[in-house]
C-alpha cells in the first residue's frame, strides 16, 4: 500500500514539474520558472530543488545609462574632432598639390565620404585618368610594421592605376607605384575595349579579370621598361607629381577623419 501511494506520488511530482523544465531552458533558470507557479513552488520537493539553484540574475538598462554613455561619447569625440581641425590649420593642406596637379593639366575628381580620387586629363585623342586612394596609408602603415622602418623615416607609398584611352584604340591600364618621388610601373595591361576597361561596375570587374594580364613587367628587356617610363613621363608623370599624390593622400584622410569624426558625433546626440 506504501508502495502504491509512493508510485502515485513520484508520477503526480512529475506531473507538476513538466510545466516548470519547460518554461526552464538552464538549471540557474529553474527557480525563476518555479515562481510562475506559486501553489507547486510551496511543494517540498520543490522547494528542495529551488534552493540549490539560484534565480538568474536579472539585467536592465535604463535611458538614463545610455545618456551617460552617448554623451562621454560625444565629448570625447568632439575633443578629436577639435584638435584634428588645429593641427590641420598648422599644416600646408592639399595647396601645394593642387598646384601640381592644375600645372600637369589635371583635374580632380573628389567626392567627400569617398576613399578614392581621380585626376583626369584630355590631350589631343587621349584621355588620362589616376586614380589612388587613402588605403594607401593602412598599407604603407602594415608595411612599415612588418619590415620593422622607422615612421620618420617611412615615406607613404601609394598605389596608382593610370587608364590612357584612345576612342576605338583601346585603353591601356598602368598599375603604378610611387614611392620616394618616383613612378615605378608594376604592370601594363591593354583592353581593346575602352568601355570595358573604364566601367565601374561588378560585370566589368569581372570581365576584366578575365583579360590577359600583361607580361611580368620586371621580366621585360630593359629598354622597353624605360620607354614605357618615358611614355607617362611624357604624358606629365614627373618628379613633382609624384611627390604630389602622396601628400595629397595624406590630406584626404585627414579630411575624411575629421567629417568621419562630426558625423559619428552627430548621429550619437541625434
Amino acid at each position: 500500500m506504501l508502495a502504491t501511494a509512493t508510485r502515485f506520488r513520484s508520477a503526480a511530482q512529475r506531473s507538476l514539474l513538466k510545466p516548470v523544465l519547460a518554461s526552464s531552458t538552464t538549471l540557474r533558470s529553474f527557480s525563476s520558472a518555479v515562481q510562475g507557479f506559486p501553489a507547486l513552488s510551496q511543494t517540498p520537493l520543490i522547494r528542495t530543488i529551488a534552493s540549490r539553484f539560484p534565480a538568474a540574475r536579472q539585467f536592465s538598462t535604463s535611458q538614463t545609462t545610455f545618456a551617460a554613455a552617448d554623451k562621454d561619447l560625444a565629448k570625447k569625440l568632439n575633443e578629436e574632432y577639435k584638435y584634428e581641425k588645429e593641427s590641420a590649420a598648422d599644416s600646408e593642406g592639399a595647396g601645394p598639390s593642387k598646384e601640381v596637379f592644375e600645372e600637369a593639366g589635371f583635374k580632380i575628381v573628389d567626392v567627400i565620404g569617398e576613399k578614392e580620387v581621380k585626376l583626369t586629363k584630355t590631350e589631343g585623342s587621349e584621355k588620362i585618368t589616376v586614380i589612388f586612394s587613402t588605403d594607401a596609408l593602412a598599407e604603407s602603415d602594415w608595411s612599415e610594421e612588418v619590415e620593422g622602418e622607422e615612421p620618420e623615416s617611412a615615406s607613404t607609398s601609394v598605389n596608382l592605376t593610370v587608364l590612357v584611352e584612345k576612342g576605338d584604340a583601346g585603353t591601356l591600364e598602368f598599375a603604378v607605384t610611387v614611392d620616394g618621388g618616383e613612378f615605378m610601373i608594376d604592370n601594363v595591361l591593354y583592353g581593346k575595349s575602352t568601355s570595358l576597361m573604364t566601367e565601374e561596375t561588378a560585370d566589368a570587374d569581372w570581365k576584366r579579370k578575365g583579360l590577359y594580364g600583361g607580361p611580368v613587367f620586371q621580366e621585360l628587356d630593359e629598354e622597353l621598361q624605360d620607354y614605357f617610363a618615358k611614355y607617362l613621363e611624357d604624358r606629365g608623370f614627373d618628379e613633382s607629381l609624384a611627390q604630389a599624390i602622396p601628400r595629397y593622400v595624406e590630406f584626404k584622410e585627414q579630411q575624411e577623419y575629421q567629417n568621419w569624426l562630426k558625423a559619428v558625433r552627430e548621429f550619437v546626440l541625434a
